[in-house]
């Protein structure tokens, strides 16, 4: 039995839309983006699939660093495909993943440009994140500062009570929440919304094709809030968990550097966790999460205010509003997105004192902002990642680094359009993507049309949705327009001050969410060009490829056209998947919310998914002691990552017959159909401490790097065959799971 994972599997358009960026077609005037002439080197991108010794060497080399020949593939391939790459990382410096490497181009790119002088050539936006850069990296004046300005900040909303200057007949609960909101960034990809105690945002109306409209949800919670991700079952194990107490530790010493005495902070603090674990309580699993059709609840504020009394809805959403000069009435429409929250939150309130409501409130109203002002707090923050992870004792990042991440989440826009000029190839990519992406979604279209179980009005119906999805490739076009970027960021005022740009940046870019709702997008595009992440947007009906991802591991021109389809088109397809998983069933080919299953495929869709399930909740990580029982709240990951292999498999298959592609690459032992796998497998390549895989099933909705690479391998009687593993091996269990 193989000693890294232990498991027993149970039985069981194309073409419609070009490169959305236009890049494809650029015109050269475009490009000169800021104050650089850059030239385009649009090469034919037939010429990617062409051998090139040198290249040749190049993707040989890739390749062996990655794997560990010592390893048979059948016995386990996710340590065969990462073998080589475990061995030159050291999981206690950090969570070490292969997605590392194209964040790292991105921020080296976006840094050069950062830290050259501004010019008077340069576009007033651009000058605007060099300036916001520039106070970022004046660590003299930040250090001068100290405290200062986040007591400042904290004075003017009534002071914070554990530091022992606050009146409670001065609170008042709404008017906090309001104020702190723009505080915290919107991860509008996740299922949790942001906002403390109250989750609200504006995005696309599921209900209405078109529309955006206020969402109101059960909130993100403190712990592991950097990630994005729902994190209330940390707080359902109990107050000695390590996470609860390296959290609650976390609280009490930023309190003491900001002034609080150490008695009263510890009071004050484990009052704070036990308020925010009641909340964790009344939260929905993720599970649960899913039944977006029963979820949707599109009410007046009237009706929110008759539901749920306790709470002055309408004067909390004009307070939320008014930044954005956005008014309000009792006639207006919300989604209510967690009425279960919802409807045993007043009771949670009632029962708290206002110390621990203003306490808490304006502790997660400053999380985000605690690394801007002294190296102290930045390095108490990077001492509970630490902790928590499992990571040997931290140390401040190159402040350069850190000030460029800044600059890229307050500015994206900007960062991105520095991004792309840095790509030389852009053009040449894009293409050869774009082939990459028509094939995939020739197949994926092929996969349902030939799936037996679908009933017939259902296969037309889940077909016709195939057909509707827009590819987004790249990047949209405006981003290379001037005017765009000068609207955008119109308001942006930079300062000399680190901490005062901190807090402009933040309320602009809250300004933009809620002015969605007066004014909706057209063509929006959730992922910024230079993220590196891929999305399916069910309300657009739409996948988003960036250019960010468009890298190694995912793809290179260089790369042999099996390594380029295990990555890049393996992506591409799980990304069409999830408009056919077990939410993204739930909405139509407009993008709304509706049942169009026939009752009987959807009963052949549940049994389907089970089977997923229980695989999927049948692992064990000897290194963390950890047996993974998640499988339900992974399903919906799992499932589009078996349905994404298979369909870029396939695709490849196509291209290589159409391309009549050489079945080796020069310089390894290995064909082109086995590079497939590899680099499908290296995309997910990561060495992590035992805290830090322990901790991803409590936080994350993807199953753990090593089991999106075994789980859809198990599965997949192409694998089994390319690598010619026996039947009944861990690589090709007798029972697998199938979908089309």
């Amino acid at each position: 039995m193989n000693s890294d994972v232990r498991a027993e599997v149970p039985g069981s358009h194309c073409w419609k839309t070009l490169v959305q960026s236009g890049s494809v077609q650029r015109f050269e005037n475009q490009f000169s983006v800021f104050k650089k002439d850059n030239k385009n080197k649009m090469n034919q991108h037939e010429q990617n699939h062409q051998p090139n010794p040198t290249m040749q060497q190049t993707v040989a080399e890739t390749v062996l660093k990655s794997i560990d020949m010592n390893v048979n593939p059948c016995d386990n391939f996710f340590k065969f495909a990462c073998g080589g790459y475990i061995k030159e990382t050291n999981p206690s410096s950090g969570d070490q993943w292969a997605f590392s490497r194209p964040r790292n181009k991105i921020r080296d790119a976006v840094k050069a440009e950062l830290q050259s002088i501004v010019e008077q050539s340069d576009k007033i936006p651009l000058k605007k994140a060099k300036h916001l850069f520039q106070s970022c990296m004046d660590e003299q004046t930040i250090e001068s500062q100290g405290v200062k300005p986040i007591l400042k900040y904290l004075s003017a909303l009534g002071g914070l009570p554990v530091l022992g200057v606050w009146d409670d007949n001065n609170f008042d609960c709404i008017d906090m929440l309001a104020a702190t909101k723009p505080n915290l960034k919107d991860f509008q990809f996740h299922y949790q919304m942001s906002g403390v105690i109250i989750g609200v945002t504006v995005q696309q109306d599921f209900g209405k094709k078109g529309q955006y409209v206020i969402y109101l949800d059960q909130p993100r919670l403190g712990q592991f809030d950097f990630t994005g991700l729902p994190n209330q079952e940390v707080y359902r194990l109990g107050r000695n968990n390590l996470y609860n107490k390296a959290y609650e530790e976390y609280l009490v010493d930023v309190a003491v550097s900001l002034g609080a005495h150490p008695h009263i902070a510890k009071k004050d603090m484990c009052d704070v966790v036990e308020f925010e674990t009641a909340l964790a309580n009344i939260m929905l699993f993720e599970e649960e999460r899913r039944l977006v059709n029963i979820r949707y609840n599109k009410i007046s504020i009237l009706e929110m205010s008759i539901r749920y009394p306790q709470i002055d809805w309408l004067r909390f959403l004009r307070k939320i509003l008014s930044v954005a000069n956005i008014h309000v009435s009792y006639q207006t429409k919300v989604v209510l997105w967690a009425s279960p929250y919802f409807d045993q939150l007043s009771s949670i309130l009632t029962k708290t004192s206002t110390r621990t409501l203003a306490n808490y409130i304006l502790f997660r109203a400053i999380q985000p902002l605690l690394p801007s002002v002294s190296k102290t707090l930045q390095y108490i923050n990077l001492r509970y990642i630490a902790t928590v992870n499992g990571l040997s004792e931290p140390k401040l990042p190159p402040r350069s680094d850190f000030c460029t991440d800044i600059v890229i989440e307050q500015m994206d826009w900007v960062t991105s359009r520095i991004f792309i000029e840095n790509q030389t190839d852009s053009d040449q990519t894009l293409a050869y993507v774009n082939e990459i992406r028509g094939y995939v979604r020739f197949v994926f279209t092929d996969m349902i049309s030939k799936s037996e179980w679908l009933s017939d009005g259902t296969k037309s119906q889940v077909l016709r949705k195939m057909q509707s999805i827009e590819d987004k490739i790249g990047f949209p076009e405006e981003v290379l327009q001037d005017s765009f970027l000068d609207f955008h960021y119109r308001h942006f005022d930079m300062g000399k001050y680190f901490f005062e740009n901190m807090m402009e940046s933040l309320t602009e870019n809250y300004k933009i969410v809620l002015l969605k709702l007066i004014n909706p997008p057209k063509n929006e595009w959730l992922l910024r060009p230079g993220v590196v992440n891929a999305w399916h947007n069910l309300a657009t009906t739409s996948i988003e490829i960036p250019l960010g991802v468009i890298s190694d591991p995912f793809f290179e021109n260089y790369y042999s056209p099996g390594m380029n389809f295990g990555g890049i088109g393996f992506l591409i397809g799980h990304e069409y998947a999830h408009g056919f998983d077990v939410i993204g069933m739930k909405f139509d080919w407009n993008g709304l919310i509706r049942r169009y299953w026939s009752n009987k495929s959807a009963v052949k869709f549940a049994d389907k998914a089970d089977c997923y399930v229980r695989q999927y909740s049948q692992y064990y990580i000897p290194e963390a002691d950890l047996y993974v029982t998640n499988g339900n709240k992974t399903l919906n990951e799992n499932l589009c990552d078996n349905m994404g292999v298979k369909a870029a498999f396939y695709a490849y298959k196509k291209f290589q017959r159409d391309r009549n592609i050489s079945e080796k690459v020069p310089g390894l032992p290995f064909t082109e159909d086995q590079l497939f796998f590899i680099n499908m497998a290296r995309v997910w390549c990561s060495n992590s401490s035992p805290l830090f895989i322990r901790k991803v099933p409590l936080i994350d909705h993807h199953t753990l790097p090593r089991l999106r690479v075994i789980g859809p391998l198990q599965n997949s009687p192409e694998f089994a065959s390319t690598f010619q593993c026996p039947r009944g091996s861990f690589m090709n269990p007798i029972n697998k799971c199938g979908f089309w």
